[in-house]
C-alpha cells in the first residue's frame, strides 16, 4: 500500500525519533513537524489502524516491521535522489537533499532506476549499487 506524503512524514519522525530508544511519544512527534499533539495522536492513530505503526505498554509509538521497511525505503529512495543531484549535477549537498526530501513522492520507479543508474555511470556508488531493490518499490 502507497502511503501518503503526510504519513511518510510521520513514519520518518517516528524512525528519527526512535534511532538509539525505544519508541517515540506523541508530543515529540508533534513538535518533530510542528503540528498540535492532537493532529499527531490522530494521525498516529490512522498508522496504527494501518499496519504500519503500534503503541507498546508505555504508551511509546514504534513502527511496525511494514512501518520500518517503509521508513527504510523512504531513506533509500531520498538517498538516491539526492545523491544524483550532488554529484552527477554539482548540487550542494545541503540543497540536494532538501530537494530530493520534496520531489521523493513524485519520482516513479522508472525514473528513480534511471537516477540510480545515471549516477553509476558517472562513476559514483549507489545505495542500491546496481541491485535496486526500489525500482518495484512503491514508497
Amino acid at each position: 500500500m502507497k502511503q501518503s506524503d503526510s504519513q511518510i512524514r510521520y513514519i520518518e519522525a517516528v524512525y528519527d525519533l526512535s534511532c538509539g530508544s525505544n519508541g517515540a511519544r506523541v508530543s515529540d512527534i508533534a513538535a518533530a513537524l510542528a503540528v498540535s499533539r492532537p493532529s499527531a495522536s490522530l494521525a498516529v492513530k490512522k498508522l496504527i489502524e494501518a499496519g504500519l505503526m503500534e503503541k507498546d505498554r508505555k504508551r511509546r509509538v514504534l513502527l511496525t516491521a511494514q512501518g520500518e521497511t517503509a521508513a527504510l525505503r523512504r531513506l533509500d529512495k531520498v538517498a538516491v535522489i539526492t545523491r544524483f543531484l550532488s554529484r552527477v549535477l554539482g548540487v550542494s549537498d545541503g540543497q540536494a537533499r532538501q530537494d530530493a526530501q520534496a520531489i521523493a513522492s513524485a519520482v516513479s520507479p522508472e525514473t528513480l532506476c534511471s537516477l540510480c543508474h545515471s549516477t553509476r555511470r558517472h562513476g559514483f556508488s549507489t545505495v542500491c549499487d546496481g541491485h535496486c531493490q526500489l525500482k518495484t518499490a512503491s514508497a
